[in-house]
């Protein structure tokens, strides 16, 4: 028997119809207009295919890119590994879109051998000149976001790569369309604890939370990184994208112990 229902994903991001998913156990399939397909059994993913990719990066570029209209179809499915527990792919989806909304307008330049950089960067290298901005440079190579972000941080950390010019909002294409913070789909769960917010005295900085907030997350490192946001949280108890990676991240640390 099968059952299929258009999304609007304008009003409502993939994580959230994912976890409307997770939490009724729906198999079948998630597809995205023009962009590509999240395989579902029992609520979780258990394949994705986007453009040429195919499994956890097309799951990870279809959270991160989706909009338009989506068709969630409802249908028996044979049992398959997943490709990441549900909660974990939210958490790294939203860090994976935070992560390139900050680099994708820098203007990063590299003084260093193709040799001394990651294989998935060689491609981008003669566009690292300082005048294109990362976006630029990632769509005039043909290269995914999703597959050379990761290589990028590395190299601005490492120092193999650094800022030359100003970043250039202006010149980046959205990863996605803008949306309101959607919540309608959230798993039920306990109360959870009031955080106070901080003192306007800390000497903590929002920004340097957040990249450490990042940087734990890309390492897995679940339980540093909700430190790290809830402090961030306490700083800016209104923002929004904070509130919702927080919320998340506690649901994924609750399940995971």
């Amino acid at each position: 028997m099968t059952a299929i229902a258009a999304i609007d994903l304008g009003a409502i991001d993939v994580a959230s119809v994912l976890q409307l998913a997770e939490s009724e156990g729906l198999s079948g399939a998630l597809h995205i207009a023009d962009l590509g397909t999240l395989e579902l059994y029992n609520g979780e993913v258990v394949d994705a295919s986007c453009r040429a990719m195919s499994g956890l990066d097309a799951a990870l570029a279809l959270l991160m890119e989706a909009s338009g209209t989506g068709r969630l179809e409802q249908r028996d499915s044979e049992p398959r590994p997943v490709l990441m527990p549900a909660m974990a792919l939210f958490i790294e989806g939203a860090r994976l879109t935070d992560d390139w909304k900050q680099l994708a307008p820098r203007r990063l330049a590299a003084d260093v051998d193709v040799d001394e950089l990651h294989d998935r960067l060689s491609p981008l290298l003669p566009l690292l000149d300082g005048e294109h901005t990362v976006d630029e440079a990632v769509r005039a190579a043909g290269a995914e976001r999703v597959e050379v972000l990761d290589a990028l941080l590395d190299g601005v950390q490492a120092g193999i790569l650094f800022d030359l010019a100003e970043p250039a909002p202006d010149r980046v294409q959205p990863v996605r369309a803008e949306r309101p913070v959607n919540l309608a789909f959230a798993s039920s769960a306990a109360p959870q604890p009031t955080i106070p917010v901080a003192p306007q005295d800390s000497d903590e900085d929002f920004f340097d939370l957040l990249d450490a907030s990042r940087r734990a997350l890309r390492q897995r490192e679940y339980d540093d990184a909700l430190g790290l946001i809830e402090r961030a949280h306490a700083l800016r108890p209104d923002d929004r994208t904070v509130a919702q990676n927080l919320r998340r991240l506690r649901q994924l640390t609750s399940q995971r112990g």
